[in-house]
């Protein structure tokens, strides 16, 4: 029998006995020399809340959400999360993570902590992923005030790709509400993160005549936005001039 075995055998007896806390230190023996043991921190996690230690069941609950999430284990996560959510601990990112697992789902409820962990990213300085969450709210919620936000952050982090589609959907928006959206300097400029990227602009929805022939599709530089995917053209708009353009 391992020595995990044997832990393990000590621990359900100990539990039988009503030595709650005897059974616990069982656990924290096997996770000291097994940390990936998920079934034992579950386990020892469950135990801890049974106890009223909410700090230990903190420090086992949320490793778990980690390891649950990185296997694509999302029944178990989702449970995981609630548990560390009752005592009120989530970590943003794991929030995140959360959220994601939730857009099938539940919409309402994903749509509200996105909005609300991207308020808190930005207030504690974390924009890249701030950016993620408005990500994920323009594709939940593709409505013109989403765009504009994705947009200006995107801007602020030279992201241009993701800051030309967001400001691309506004426009797109912008003239189905009957809004002109053809002067210059509607939205900010959009200068590249890499010199061989390009701003991705409709021209019509800048109010100037599409070519004849698009120069190309570019599939290759195609954003995380799937509402926008196969309706770009790339192409230098004059009226970006600090765009710059990819290599032919």
């Amino acid at each position: 029998m391992s020595d995990v075995s044997k832990r393990l055998e000590k621990a359900d007896k100990y539990i039988q006995k009503g030595k709650l806390e005897d059974a616990l230190k069982e656990f924290e023996a096997i996770l000291d020399d097994d940390p990936e043991n998920g079934a034992v921190r579950e386990r020892a996690a469950d135990l801890a809340i049974t106890l009223n230690r909410s700090r230990d069941a903190v420090a086992f609950l949320g490793p778990l959400f980690d390891q649950q999430a990185a296997v694509g284990d999302v029944a178990k996560a989702v449970i995981t999360y609630k548990k560390l959510a009752r005592l009120g601990s989530p970590r943003l990112e794991q929030s995140l993570r959360y959220g994601q697992f939730l857009e099938k789902t539940n919409k309402k409820e994903a749509l509200d902590l996105f909005e609300e962990v991207g308020r808190q990213l930005l207030k504690i300085g974390q924009r890249h992923d701030a950016l993620i969450a408005y990500k994920r709210i323009v594709t939940l919620d593709p409505k013109l005030e989403n765009f504009k936000r994705l947009g200006d952050l995107a801007a602020e982090l030279r992201d241009g790709r993701t800051a030309a589609v967001a400001y691309f959907e506004c426009g797109e928006l912008e003239q189905k509400i009957g809004k002109n959206s053809h002067s210059a300097n509607r939205w900010p400029s959009v200068k590249t993160a890499r010199p061989t990227s390009a701003i991705f602009m409709s021209a019509r929805s800048w109010g100037r005549s599409a070519p004849k022939k698009p120069i190309r599709w570019c599939g290759r530089c195609m954003p995380e936005i799937p509402s926008t995917r196969r309706k770009l053209r790339c192409w230098p708009p004059p009226i970006l001039t600090s765009a710059t353009t990819p290599k032919r």
